[in-house]
């Protein structure tokens, strides 16, 4: 059951981020954009970034005999994993859903990037991928993806002059909002690093 979901994971998630990058890029090339400008605007979208992260622990779990994979079949790198895509589901039904009206196939993507994709990975994580391994101990090494993500957006919107959510605009929000918006996206990525740890360390499997 845990590897025809995770076989259903990656494939939902393959069309739907390549269908995104088709269509994201067709419309933002039409509109004066440059090619590269285009996939780096798509690639600083965190919820491609995560998504692309899910597709890399489901051909991880696999293919587990791939030693290029041998990072995302970690159960540290899993959790946060599913930290991150819980976050993506909950921050785009709370505060852009309302903001953003897709139609046609960018609403069919919008539906699957931000509720399938978190919805199949986290019952996924929670009912067939629990070690029973984690401890608290990793939530530093959990926090290298978040900061990771903050520090390229922040580079590119720096050179760009674009940055893909409101709550990460320099040029709106001043030093002091930008710095207390990620204070707060870190402190959620703590808050739902350590349901994941707990998530794991609650595993049926564990060893005693």
């Amino acid at each position: 059951m845990g590897r025809a979901l995770a076989a259903l994971g990656l494939i939902i998630g393959v069309l739907a981020v390549a269908t995104q990058f088709a269509i994201s890029l067709e419309a933002y090339m039409a509109s004066g954009r440059s090619f590269g400008f285009s996939l780096f605007k798509l690639l600083s979208f965190f919820t491609i970034t995560t998504n692309i992260f899910l597709v890399l622990a489901y051909l991880g779990y696999l293919l587990p005999g791939a030693r290029w994979l041998s990072l995302f079949r970690k159960p540290v790198v899993v959790a946060t994993a599913a930290a991150s895509i819980t976050l993506v589901g909950v921050y785009y039904h709370a505060f852009l859903a309302a903001h953003w009206k897709p139609e046609g196939l960018f609403y069919v993507c919008d539906i699957f990037l931000h509720y399938v994709t978190p919805i199949l990975f986290v019952v996924w994580f929670a009912g067939f991928n629990r070690t029973g391994t984690l401890r608290f101990s990793a939530l530093l090494p959990m926090q290298i993806y978040p900061i990771a993500y903050l520090v390229w957006v922040l580079i590119r919107g720096a050179v760009a002059g674009d940055y893909p959510y409101p709550s990460l605009d320099l040029a709106r929000l001043g030093i002091g909002g930008l710095a207390l918006n990620c204070l707060i996206f870190l402190v959620l990525f703590l808050v739902l690093d350590s349901l994941a740890i707990l998530i794991d360390r609650f595993s049926p499997n564990r060893q005693r």
